[in-house]
């Protein structure tokens, strides 16, 4: 699964909660008290240097395995699990884009100065929903994989992904991601995104309808809390210019599984933007919140959903038209 062939990677904000949010109880409820950890990222880099004297393939797979998989932090030992699986991705994703890791490298290892501006997306977070529990954030080398991700152990942000600047290049890397704000300027926005995943508890359901909701939702709140998400522009633009026809579209389609068209589509997308589940989704939040006199209720019920198809009722949401 490098960079170019994983098709989860491009989703701007990656990916919803991986597994239910079992161990919330114990996890911390004041924003200021929000763990982060940056262990990983120097770990990876003394990866890196040794990396220039190996002789063989297998010799830069026990180098990253030694000095980066083996002291890995309880959030990298996740990802691993999740996304990574093993140092194949990490050499490989090395190998597709050396000169942007290069000029990334000491943007990454100033990673932990953002402290604050996580702390405050959190805060907001917190003030929107009291209720909001906090898992800690781990920044970690992804291998190009995602740049934000969650299980109900932490919240994981890939380094590489957010720590570009203006002089970074971009040519190594596919179209999509060339796209994507790969800057720290997109770094709250995809904390709170994947805290609000965090937040979420939710019957069960694996239709594009459900996903659709869980992505959406994401981006509506973190949008309420902060003002941005990080999902790409065009994407709601797109979805803003042809409403009509993608909600009747969507009604069509949102009872299946299949995520094509919609979800985690950015290899493949051609005649429009990927990932417009993100938009469609926001826009049955937003349809449901504008409903609902008490705000602070509103969101309690987006956080809080039972039956995904009885949601896209009470949203009352008809695709732009009056009704």
């Amino acid at each position: 699964m490098d960079f170019l062939t994983c098709k989860r990677q491009i989703t701007f904000l990656a990916l919803g909660l991986t597994g239910t949010n079992l161990a919330a109880q114990d996890r911390v409820t004041h924003p200021d008290s929000v763990e982060i950890v940056t262990v990983d990222i120097s770990n990876f880099w003394r990866a890196y240097d040794r990396l220039h004297g190996a002789g063989t393939r297998a010799e830069s797979l026990q180098i990253v395995t030694d000095e980066y998989l083996e002291p890995a932090s309880l959030g990298l030992q996740e990802y691993v699990r999740i996304r990574l699986n093993g140092p194949e991705n990490v050499v490989r994703a090395l190998g597709l884009a050396p000169n942007y890791y290069a000029a990334v490298r000491p943007h990454t290892m100033r990673l932990g100065e953002h402290t604050t501006t996580i702390r405050e997306s959190a805060r907001a977070l917190h003030r929107l929903y009291p209720r909001a529990v906090f898992p800690p954030v781990y920044f970690l080398m992804s291998g190009f994989i995602s740049q934000g991700t969650l299980t109900d152990q932490g919240l994981y942000i890939g380094a590489e992904m957010v720590a570009a600047d203006k002089a970074t290049p971009l040519g190594e890397l596919p179209p999509p991601l060339r796209a994507v704000d790969l800057t720290t300027n997109v770094l709250p926005c995809i904390v709170t995104h994947e805290l609000v995943h965090y937040q979420q508890e939710y019957g069960p359901g694996r239709s594009l309808l459900a996903q659709v909701v869980r992505e959406g939702v994401a981006d509506f709140v973190a949008v309420q809390a902060i003002g941005c998400t990080s999902t790409a522009g065009a994407v709601y633009a797109y979805g803003d210019g042809h409403e009509a026809a993608l909600w009747a579209e969507f009604r069509r389609v949102m009872g299946g599984r299949d995520m094509e068209g919609w979800l985690y589509n950015g290899n493949t997308a051609s005649d429009r933007p990927p990932n417009l589940g993100y938009w469609m989704g926001y826009q049955l939040a937003e349809a449901y919140y504008e409903r609902v006199i008490d705000k602070q209720q509103a969101i309690h019920d987006l956080l809080h959903i039972d039956d995904f198809v009885d949601s896209v009722t009470r949203s009352g949401y008809s695709g732009g038209t009056p009704q």
